[in-house]
């Protein structure tokens, strides 16, 4: 394993005004020690798994002469610092540590190959104006259901994932299952909303206390009923059930903090972070995410 302070590797574009975080040094120990440094790149990280692989692999694993545990971690320290469009592969194949399958052997084997093809891949950073008001923009969504067509022993939670950006750099992102099932989908927005929120605070204070202005911060969301829920003063029989920790958003919403706006699911970015997109979508959210391309605002 590469020294600390190799791990991350910055790039500076003088001429375009921007900074490039990227971790080629881990990534590329990784692949000389899983023996695939030459490996076939592939289109994406992961793919969503026939349901006949959801079967335990371990003497597969033994052939293939794979640890999960180190791939996944070393791809998990790129996802967290530089690399979003790994985070949900690595989420998702956490559970390979402990019980091995075909399906996520599949895509632990897809995601080496990704990451063969994009070594130098990182997130790029672009210069500031000398404006000192800050544009700040959130996409959230969440995923009902969440990995009950990923793993052999579902457990019904969903998934939540969001993604802040500062101008068109994105400043934080997490893919995360929930800590309870849910029985709706407006119900699963919500945790995603609020746990988006919560991170969206933090950002704000931090610029705020730079110096920067603040608009109201726009928080896109592709669920009618999440959005009336979080921005109404009241909880009807349908929705009662609903914790109130989930409602931190209305709080925001009340203070002028935040405004929601309803974005259709197939412009939602956060939709990277909940499920395995097409190449195609999955290719354009990854450039908006990595800096490689700006973001469309509403």
């Amino acid at each position: 394993m590469a020294s600390r302070r190799n791990c991350l590797n910055i790039e500076r574009d003088k001429a375009a005004r921007s900074l490039k975080i990227s971790c080629p040094t881990v990534l590329n120990d990784m692949l000389e020690n899983t023996g695939m440094t030459g490996a076939y790149p592939t289109t994406s990280p992961a793919m969503n798994p026939e349901p006949t692989d959801l079967i335990t692999a371990d003497n597969e694993y033994r052939h293939e002469g794979l640890d999960p545990a180190k791939v996944i971690g070393s791809m998990q320290y790129a996802a967290s610092s530089c690399r979003p469009d790994l985070a949900l592969v690595c989420s998702s194949l956490g559970s390979e540590r402990q019980k091995k399958t075909l399906a996520g052997l599949k895509n632990l084997k897809r995601g080496i190959g990704y990451v063969a093809g994009t070594v130098n891949m990182g997130l790029i950073y672009h210069g500031a104006t000398t404006s000192r008001f800050a544009q700040i923009t959130v996409y959230v969504d969440s995923e009902f259901g969440g990995d009950l067509k990923l793993t052999m022993n579902p457990t019904g939670r969903p998934r939540y994932g969001f993604g802040i950006f500062v101008g068109n750099d994105l400043v934080a992102y997490r893919t995360k299952s929930a800590d309870t099932v849910v029985l709706s989908s407006a119900n699963a927005e919500i945790i995603g909303l609020s746990e988006a929120c919560r991170h969206l605070t933090w950002t704000r204070n931090l610029l705020k206390d730079l110096g920067f202005k603040l608009s109201p911060t726009v928080v896109y969301e592709d669920n009618a009923a999440a959005i009336s829920i979080a921005t109404r003063a009241y909880l009807t029989s349908r929705t009662r059930h609903i914790h109130l920790r989930d409602l931190y958003v209305r709080e925001l919403v009340t203070n002028g903090d935040v405004e929601i706006r309803y974005v259709k699911t197939n412009e939602n970015i956060a939709d990277f972070f909940t499920k395995f997109q097409p190449v195609a979508t999955f290719r354009i959210h990854r450039d908006i995410l990595m800096g490689i391309c700006p973001v469309k605002r509403a």
